[in-house]
């Protein structure tokens, strides 16, 4: 196989074809084209060492030389894109991986992957997928999609949520952990959904919507709910237990919640619907006679005590590090109160938690008052626990409401990260579009956190920064994808996950 050169005798054009000899006969195996001047000369021999490379290479020759097959000349190549594929590589394997990718509507995928890498508005969603991604899209588009996210569907990422942690854990779903929050929104009118209410972040001027959320003990979401605004949180957890029973056939669920959820409606609906639950107590609302046996009998070195509390059962422990958290939270708020009587303020003012440290709270005369700070400190260390359960010791319960304090601690930055709120719809069903997709991001950010031990935060860092670089090549009309160097800690995220590292593509 060679090249031949070949010149017009009437305008000196030069014309180079690829022959090979069969059986003593030339035979045209490929016309390169045909060079006008020097430039072009110098592309076409180019050309043609790398054609008659690729042709050997496809009929399995010998490539000789082999360092020229694939030569390019720096002044004929362009960057036709740059796109982040580290992150469709991770949480897109993850969303498949849970079964999100029943649900049949790609557009899902990009837009969760987008929640979790790029948060923000359906905008900036759409500004992520065309400059990172290299897809256009148009935001009317997004929000039609958005529509078709229904009530039925969020049954459904539900219902995968769930069917993927019983694979997980090889076992039946039976202890759930329940979390609610409150999400504003930037407008100041209320309609039936978006409601004025109790706000966990002080926006009591905007309205809200409130949203329940049931975790397994690793974190991992399982279901949620969306209430009116107005609705009071203590009010929303055995409406959700119902839901999410009746959803999947449970026979038994035994649930664990804040101290937020121990009222006595609550109480009797749990026993009602023959839950079991451990309840964060409220040990200083406790009858006086309770609250002299917990102080005798719990102490640094007897630190978990159990008391009959008519039907169910009263856990109090007793911890060194809460009781120094407890102490130096109150020396802070007490310097903060006596900084503003200082300076003539009226310290009512300040939070719930520091008023009570007051006397004459209501006046202008306002003081510190420590006949309340010693019966505070009475309580430091001191956490109570409720439940119904007959089969539980102390320290499973114990154990059980620790690993609630450690998911909504890990719900916070989920949610911290995901910017779930505040959010800018307006409609009833885009807003239960927005946390059906939120909710989606959350399930596949928290497995990829277990898969990995790495936090969706820094992973997502780290995955920004895998990239896939589109090289055209002008004289072959190639494109070549080259990607940027894996780290350690990237690759570690990769095998972690089971995907394969990406390479280069020609």
């Amino acid at each position: 196989m060679y090249l031949k050169r070949q010149k017009n005798t009437q305008n000196g054009h030069i014309s180079f074809k690829i022959f090979e000899k069969i059986s003593g006969r030339e035979k045209l195996i490929k016309h390169l084209g045909t060079a006008k001047n020097e430039d072009e000369i110098k592309d076409l021999e180019r050309l043609a060492i790398q054609a008659i490379g690729d042709i050997k290479s496809e009929r399995n020759l010998p490539l000789f030389p082999k360092d020229h097959s694939r030569l390019v000349d720096i002044e004929k190549i362009s960057i036709k894109n740059i796109s982040v594929v580290g992150l469709h590589d991770i949480f897109g394997h993850v969303y498949d991986e849970i079964g999100f990718g029943l649900l049949g509507n790609t557009l899902l995928r990009d837009l969760v992957i987008g929640r979790i890498g790029f948060p923000g508005s359906k905008l900036k969603t759409c500004d992520y997928l065309f400059y990172y991604c290299g897809i256009l899209m148009n935001p009317d588009n997004i929000y039609r999609f958005m529509d078709s996210l229904t009530d039925s569907k969020k049954e459904q990422v539900s219902t995968i949520s769930a069917g993927y942690v019983t694979g997980l854990e090889k076992e039946i779903i039976s202890l759930v952990f329940f979390d609610v929050t409150t999400l504003h929104f930037e407008a100041f009118d209320e309609d039936d959904f978006r409601k004025m209410g109790f706000s966990k972040v002080g926006k009591f001027n905007q309205p809200q919507v409130v949203v329940a959320l049931l975790v397994t003990s690793r974190g991992i979401p399982l279901a949620y709910e969306s209430f009116e605004g107005n609705k009071f949180e203590g009010h929303t957890l055995v409406p959700v237990l119902n839901m999410f029973k009746k959803r999947l056939n449970l026979a038994k669920l035994v649930v664990v919640a804040d101290s937020a959820m121990l009222s006595k409606k609550n109480l009797e609906e749990l026993e009602k619907n023959n839950y079991e639950y451990i309840l964060g107590g409220r040990i200083k609302n406790e009858k006086k006679d309770m609250q002299k046996q917990i102080w005798e009998k719990v102490n640094e070195k007897d630190s978990l005590c159990e008391f009959s509390r008519g039907e169910q059962r009263l856990i109090v422990g007793y911890s060194l590090s809460r009781a120094a958290h407890d102490a130096k939270n109150r020396e802070r708020a007490i310097k903060r109160l006596q900084k503003r009587i200082d300076a003539g303020d009226n310290p009512a003012f300040s939070n719930a938690g520091a008023r009570k440290f007051l006397q004459n709270q209501n006046t202008q005369k306002a003081e510190i008052d420590q006949d309340k700070i010693d019966r505070d400190k009475k309580w430091d260390g001191l956490k109570g626990y409720v439940t119904n359960s007959k089969s539980l010791t102390p320290t499973e319960v114990l154990s059980s409401y620790g690993n609630l304090w450690q998911i909504e601690k890990d719900f916070r930055m989920s949610k911290t990260d995901l910017l779930a709120r505040p959010i800018f719809h307006f409609r009833q069903r885009r807003i239960k579009a927005h946390l059906c997709l939120v909710f989606v991001a959350l399930v596949v950010g928290k497995v990829a956190e277990i898969k990995t031990g790495v936090s969706v935060r820094k992973m997502t860092e780290l995955l920004k920064l895998v990239r896939a670089v589109t090289i055209y090549d002008k004289i072959s009309k190639q494109e070549f994808v080259l990607t940027t160097e894996i780290s350690a800690d990237q690759r570690k995220i990769y095998e972690a996950v089971g995907v394969k590292l990406p390479g280069k593509h020609f």
